[in-house]
């Protein structure tokens, strides 16, 4: 967080630049209040992504840190994956952003794009090229994530009793299987053999 809000501060002077973070259709939303908060401004989500975010049970100063006007700030939400591919190495994709600033009539001649991700420390790739530039154009990964810790993983998994638990984060074959075997033997095991 600290490293994207400092972001607004390293512009040359008379600089437009406009700063993309990038979130998944809910999370991230501690990173763009924080953000707000540190640069002391606003910061634009579309519609669907302002929706999601007035579920989310956040006070009205929380709230109050969201546009839906992508004209008063420099600071906007995209969709995780239009800045950048992160797996398995960092794909910057900077024809969108391009795109985005053209298409959108934004008056901004820059672009940083931040993407939080626990896949920033994935691959060496990834670690030795955080930040890729293209002209006017860069893509920084930043370490972070909102994933459970292992203890509420182990809670969640025995409240719901499932019949299988199917890892999504992992780094390769071995990680999977790792990742199964802490959390196997908390399924049910029962409704296997009757299904």
């Amino acid at each position: 967080v600290a490293r994207a809000a400092g972001g607004a501060d390293a512009l040359p002077p008379g600089e437009k630049c406009l700063f993309l973070l990038s979130a998944y259709k809910i999370g991230k939303e501690k990173v763009m209040i924080e953000v707000s908060r540190r640069t002391g401004r606003r910061v634009y989500v579309s519609e669907e992504k302002m929706r999601v975010i007035e579920c989310l049970g956040l006070s009205p100063e929380e709230l109050s840190h969201f546009t839906r006007d992508m004209h008063e700030t420099p600071i906007h939400v995209c969709k995780m994956g239009f800045a950048a591919e992160t797996f398995p190495y960092l794909q910057p994709k900077f024809g969108n952003t391009e795109a985005y600033i053209r298409d959108n009539s934004l008056p901004f001649d820059s672009v940083v794009a931040f993407v939080p991700t626990g896949w920033a420390d994935a691959s060496k790739y990834n670690r030795e090229n955080a930040v890729l530039t293209r002209g006017t154009q860069q893509v920084r990964l930043v370490p972070y994530s909102e994933h459970s810790s292992y203890s509420e993983l182990v809670g969640f998994v025995r409240f719901l009793r499932p019949r299988r638990v199917v890892p999504t984060v992992f780094s390769d074959a071995k990680g999977y299987r790792e990742v199964e075997a802490l959390l196997g033997g908390l399924v049910n095991r029962t409704a296997n053999v009757r299904a």
